[in-house]
C-alpha cells in the first residue's frame, strides 16, 4: 500500500514537472530563438553536407498511391484569361500593386521601375565581389559548365561565353549580393523580403531551354534585371498556364512564386546580363 503511494506521488510530480516545462515552453520560450539556433546550425551543416536536396523535397518518402486532387476553377482564375504579363508604368502605386496583383496571384511586370538604380553594377563587379568572399555559400549552382562554383569563378575571365544561376543560400551570401540592388520603391510594405535570393548571369550566351528557379520557399519573388536582358517563363503550377516575357535593363517582375513557377533562358548575347531575385513572404 505504502509503495503504491510513494509511485502515485512520483508519477503526480512528474506530471506536474512535466505540465510546467509544457507551460514554460509554451508562454515564456521565444520561438524565434529555436528558429535562430536551428538556422544557424543548418547553415554550418552546408560546409560538410548539402541538406537543401531533401529540403526541396515535396515529400521525403513518395507515396505511389497518392493522387494530388485538380485544380478548383477558382484556383485557375488568375492565369486562365491571360494572353501576356501585365506591364505598369515605374510609378505604379504600391496599393495598385498589392490590391490587383499579389492579392489576386497576377504576375506583372514594372517596366523601367529600376532604371535610376541600375546603372554602374556590371557582371565582373559582383564576380570579383563573391571571389573575395568565398565563405559565403550558396546552393543550387548550375551553369553551362562541368565545374564547381569555385572552379566557375576561377575561369570566367577567360570564357567568351557563359550563364550561371545560384541561390544566395546563407546570410552571408544575401548580405554579400545586397550591395548591388535594394528593395524596389513600389512593392508594397506587406511584402517582407526576408526569404534567399537568387543570382542569374550570363556573357553573349543564348539558350534555347529554359534554366527553372528551384525556390526552396518563400511566396513573392521579384526579379530584378540590372543589366542587359533576361527572356522569363512563368508557368501556373496546378493550371498549366504558360506565359513568356522579356525583360531589359531597369524593369522588374513581381510574381507569387508559391504558385507559379519561374525560369528564364539567357538570352542576351551581344553582352552581359545580371539579375537578381529577392524573395520573400506576403502578410
Amino acid at each position: 500500500m505504502e509503495l503504491t503511494r510513494i509511485l502515485q506521488y512520483r508519477l503526480w510530480c512528474f506530471g506536474a514537472v512535466f505540465m510546467g516545462i509544457a507551460a514554460c515552453a509554451y508562454y515564456i520560450f521565444d520561438p524565434n530563438l529555436l528558429y535562430f539556433i536551428g538556422r544557424k546550425f543548418l547553415i554550418a551543416l552546408l560546409s560538410f553536407y548539402d541538406w537543401t536536396v531533401l529540403n526541396r523535397r515535396s515529400c521525403a518518402i513518395a507515396n505511389p498511391w497518392y493522387i494530388t486532387p485538380p485544380p478548383s476553377p477558382k484556383e485557375c482564375l488568375a492565369c486562365e484569361d491571360l494572353t501576356a504579363v501585365p506591364e505598369v508604368s515605374y510609378n505604379v502605386s504600391s496599393t495598385r500593386l498589392y490590391e490587383h496583383f499579389l492579392d489576386t496571384r497576377i504576375p506583372v511586370v514594372v517596366r523601367g521601375g529600376y532604371i535610376e538604380h541600375a546603372s554602374g553594377v556590371q557582371l565582373e563587379n559582383v564576380i570579383r565581389t563573391i571571389q573575395d568572399n568565398l565563405s559565403a555559400k550558396v546552393c543550387a549552382f548550375r551553369s553551362n559548365t562541368p565545374w564547381t562554383f569555385d572552379r566557375f569563378l576561377e575561369q570566367t575571365t577567360s570564357m567568351e561565353s557563359f550563364y550561371a544561376l545560384w541561390e544566395n543560400c546563407n546570410e552571408e551570401s544575401k548580405k554579400l549580393m545586397r550591395r548591388f540592388y535594394h528593395r524596389p520603391d513600389r512593392i508594397p510594405a506587406a511584402v517582407e523580403l526576408t526569404g534567399y535570393s537568387w543570382v542569374a548571369l550570363s556573357r553573349r550566351f543564348l539558350s534555347a531551354k529554359p534554366k527553372i528557379l528551384d525556390f526552396a520557399g518563400g511566396s513573392v519573388g521579384i526579379w530584378i534585371q540590372i543589366e542587359g536582358r533576361s527572356r522569363i517563363q512563368l508557368e501556373q503550377r496546378r493550371c498549366h498556364c504558360r506565359l513568356d516575357l522579356d525583360l531589359n535593363m531597369g524593369d522588374y517582375l513581381v510574381v507569387r512564386i508559391d504558385g507559379w513557377n519561374v525560369s528564364f533562358t539567357p538570352a542576351d548575347n551581344n553582352g552581359d546580363s545580371v539579375a537578381f531575385i529577392p524573395t520573400g513572404y506576403l502578410q
